[in-house]
């Protein structure tokens, strides 16, 4: 990530995502219709380096809103997407970040993410997070088998492979769903 200075409230980072890169390639086993895209992991990523870059502490994301994917191409005659990630002080309270994106060949930036950080909190401890048992039980929802799930999730054309098929328990209603997700972080 390289930071760039300005004379404003709002500070800008910039990167660019290239799947070709070893430390990125997991990004292929995250696609739409064929197409890779960048996770809402990322954006949370891409999100706390530069709050952590502008104010020197611990960030966490309070609000993420996505509004437009952010394709990366694993073309290899496609440069890689460049990516800003904007990060607005104005508001001390609740500081704003946006999240943009410029695909080879484009003119015009994308705004593909938006939200706001909470400044000096850590992230929750493993007793703070969510417990999915609890959540089943209040939420009235019922257990689903799992077997399956990834290939009917592919026939609405959503690719998930490697570290993208890590969903172990389910349970569901009408409206909404828990999953239990077990990652194997020695891949």
């Amino acid at each position: 990530e390289q930071r760039i200075a300005t004379a404003s409230s709002i500070r800008y980072f910039g990167t660019s995502l290239d799947v070709r890169d070893p430390s990125l390639a997991w990004l292929e086993g995250h696609t739409v219709a064929g197409t890779a895209i960048v996770p809402a992991t990322g954006y949370l990523e891409l999100a706390m380096a530069a709050g952590q870059q502008v104010y020197d502490s611990a960030v966490t994301v309070d609000s993420l809103t996505i509004a437009s994917p952010l394709v990366v191409s694993v073309d290899a005659k496609t440069k890689a997407p460049l990516v800003q990630v904007l990060v607005d002080q104005k508001d001390s309270d609740k500081p704003q970040f946006k999240v943009f994106s410029l695909n080879d060949g484009a003119e015009k930036w994308i705004q593909n993410a938006s939200g706001s950080f909470k400044v000096g909190e850590s992230a929750p401890t493993a007793a703070e997070r969510l417990d999915p048992q609890r959540l089943v039980q209040s939420q009235e929802l019922v257990p689903t088998p799992v077997d399956g799930f990834y290939s009917a999730l592919w026939e609405f054309g959503l690719q998930y492979a490697g570290l993208f098929q890590s969903v172990t328990e389910l349970w569901k209603s009408e409206t909404q769903a828990v999953g239990h997700i077990h990652l194997d972080v020695g891949e």
